[in-house]
This record gives C-alpha cells, sequence and structure tokens, in this order.
C-alpha cells in the first residue's frame, strides 16, 4: 500500500514539474472554500476535487487504474484533474466581484500576469524544438528515413531499430515497416520482442544476436548504435554493409533479404 501511495506522490509531483501552476490552482481552491462555498457551481467544483484526490491516492483504486492502462502511464489520469475549470471560475469570480472597468480590468491583467509567470516560456527550454520537416519529427530522424528510401529505391523496407527511432519513424515514413511497433507492441514472433529488446536496452552486448536475429526475420536495414570496429565485422558477417551515420546511429543495408 505505502508503495502505491509513493508511486501515486512521485507521479503528482512529476506532473506539476517546476511551474507554479500547483500553488496557482491551491490558491483557487482556497478561495472557491472560503469565500464562494455557498454557490453550487463552487460546491460541486470543490466536491469534484475532493472525490478525484481520493480516487487518485487511494492504493485500491491506483491498483485497479495500474491495471487498467498500465502503471507507467498514470500521469494521464491527471487530464481528468478539473484544473482549468476551477481555476478560470476561481478568477472570473475573483474579477466578477467588482463593479468598475478600472478594477476589473486591472484584476484581469494581475491574473493573466499570474499565469505568465507561473509557467515556463517554451522558447527558453529544450522541450520544444525547430524541425526542417513537415511532420515534426526530430530532424536526425528524417535524414535516416531519406537515406535507407533512397538506398532502397522502390524496394520494401523492413527496419530494425531502437525505441527513439521507432516511435518516430512511421510518422515520417509510413512506407518503412519495422518487426514491432512502439515500445515493443505488436511483435509478430518471440524473436522480434528479443529483437527490440536487445537494441533498445543492451546494444552494447548483444550485435550479433541482433545481427543474427534481424537477418532471420528478413530486416533489409538497420539502425543500431553502440557500433566499434568489432561489431563492425560482426555485422559485415551476416551480410550488412553501412550506408550512413547519423550520431548516435549506424545505418546497416542488406540486399540479401
Amino acid at each position: 500500500m505505502a508503495e502505491t501511495f509513493n508511486e501515486c506522490l512521485n507521479v503528482w509531483k512529476g506532473y506539476w514539474g517546476v511551474g507554479y501552476f500547483y500553488w496557482v490552482l491551491v490558491a483557487a481552491l482556497v478561495y472557491l472554500l472560503i469565500w464562494r462555498r455557498r454557490k453550487s457551481e463552487a460546491r460541486l467544483f470543490l466536491w469534484f476535487f475532493a472525490i478525484y484526490l481520493v480516487v487518485f491516492f487511494c492504493p485500491v483504486s491506483a491498483k485497479l487504474i495500474f491495471r487498467c492502462i498500465g502503471q507507467d502511464v498514470y500521469w494521464r489520469v491527471m487530464w481528468v484533474m478539473p484544473f482549468l475549470p476551477v481555476v478560470v471560475y476561481a478568477a472570473v469570480s475573483v474579477i466578477s466581484h467588482w463593479k468598475k472597468p478600472a478594477v476589473k480590468l486591472l484584476l484581469t491583467i494581475c491574473i493573466v500576469a499570474i499565469f505568465a509567470a507561473a509557467g515556463r516560456s517554451i522558447w527558453g527550454y529544450a522541450d520544444y524544438q525547430r524541425t526542417a520537416n513537415r511532420q515534426k519529427v526530430p530532424d536526425k530522424v528524417a535524414v535516416i528515413a531519406n537515406m535507407i528510401r533512397e538506398d532502397a529505391k522502390e524496394e520494401p523496407i523492413l527496419l530494425a531499430t531502437d525505441d527513439y527511432l521507432s516511435s518516430y519513424m512511421r510518422v515520417y515514413d509510413a512506407s518503412i515497416q519495422m518487426p514491432y511497433g512502439r515500445r515493443g507492441a505488436g511483435a509478430k514472433t518471440k524473436r522480434a520482442a528479443f529483437l527490440y529488446y536487445w537494441i533498445t536496452f543492451t546494444p552494447e552486448t548483444r550485435h550479433e544476436a541482433i545481427a543474427k536475429t534481424a537477418i532471420s526475420l528478413g530486416c533489409n536495414y538497420l539502425a543500431a548504435t553502440k557500433i566499434n570496429d568489432v561489431s563492425l565485422q560482426i555485422y559485415a558477417d551476416y551480410g550488412y554493409t553501412v550506408i550512413g551515420e547519423v550520431e548516435p546511429y549506424v545505418i546497416f543495408s542488406s540486399k540479401e533479404n
């Protein structure tokens, strides 16, 4: 029980990050509880939020949700939290309480300023990056996809690569097939599932297993990391040749498949 509660607490803390919107929400709830609790709308928000907190932090309900959607995506439950309705309702209540237009304008400016100061600018952090492709995937993904497509010409492509590239590759070019999907989902065989695990989590120690399994599954292209002179020879022994490099990946082709 304690472990589940701590996991919920970590998700809660991680969701709010380093901004100050958490305190904006607390201020809104305190305002509704003290000055607006007689209003039916305020009571609805307060009861909904109270029930939400109980469900979110209760180990029993959290365990059930873990089983339904997975523990690693429990943060999605935070989407149900009525953050914006509560904060907006509190802000509008504060502003509408005053009759003078000048006071309303001043309060509006102050609240907007609080919102701006509570968050983070998307331009000042690495959360967002400009890309040169219309699909808005990382540029290295586009470069690798174009490299493979140019080498393959009109031939079908079956690519083996790690989770980072596989998450974006088919967004950029849906004609590039893979033996598994994002996070290894949809692997048709156990060999494909093992290939995903090895190439994603243990590439530095499983180069031969990666090459052998990829070739047996008919992967005519492979993008791997942690490549050195020894591992280059291993891939060459299984019929793979280097067609390019995009840090940290080396891209291989096997025309025999």
